[in-house]
């Protein structure tokens, strides 16, 4: 998956369809924006079976203030437009909305395993996917390898970590490798076109 941090709407249709055949799916980090509202997804349907729409709260990442209330409102419109999102777990469960992915992120030192092993099967209750971001700290790798034999349909990727790191889990399970289209939304995120040929290389030796 690719990311585009949206700091503007002007031109945002010709950024999707430049990166037609780049990667399997379009994350819109919507956050960067300032203001956010309605028009935003009557503007991207024509891509909503190829975008992810993500709207970051701040606690978990998010880069603007959004007022929660707005942010929310937003994300439950785009649910009941058709349009794949990820709302962060903890939203989720306070507002019932039922997204695509439901992601945590742990900027600190995550949970122990059998606390972040009950937060996985919250998560793969109410979405398709579920994905994990967390700053490594010692111990934490293995624990997460031990997350990633037990759950199906999840994603892991480290924050700050070795970029190498992200491919050594999808080869592990992790269904989803977040990359970045050219400007990255994450500390970690590789540019697609090296994530593509690295898998390609290894793919083709095995």
């Amino acid at each position: 998956m690719g990311s585009i941090p949206v700091h503007s709407l002007d031109s945002l249709k010709q950024k999707i369809m430049d990166t037609e055949g780049t990667c399997d799916l379009i994350e819109l980090r919507l956050d960067y924006l300032q203001e956010i509202g309605l028009d935003v997804l009557e503007l991207l349907k024509p891509f909503a079976g190829r975008c992810l729409i993500t709207l970051r709260s701040q606690d978990e990442g998010g880069i603007n203030h959004i007022p929660e209330d707005i942010r929310v409102a937003f994300l439950s419109e785009a649910v009941r437009e058709g349009f794949m999102v990820d709302v962060e777990l903890a939203t989720s469960l306070r507002t019932n909305i039922r997204p695509f992915i439901s992601s945590m992120h742990f900027l600190k030192e995550p949970p122990e395993e059998s606390a972040l092993s009950g937060l996985v099967g919250k998560a793969s209750g109410i979405c398709k996917h579920v994905k994990i971001a967390y700053v490594p700290s010692p111990g934490s790798r293995s624990m997460m390898m031990h997350i990633l034999e037990e759950s199906k349909n999840l994603s892991i990727m480290e924050i700050g970590g070795s970029p190498e790191s992200r491919i050594a889990f999808s080869l592990l399970g992790s269904e989803i490798i977040y990359c970045h289209l050219g400007d990255p939304t994450a500390s970690g995120q590789m540019e697609c076109s090296r994530v593509v040929k690295i898998i390609d290389c290894l793919w083709k030796n095995i």
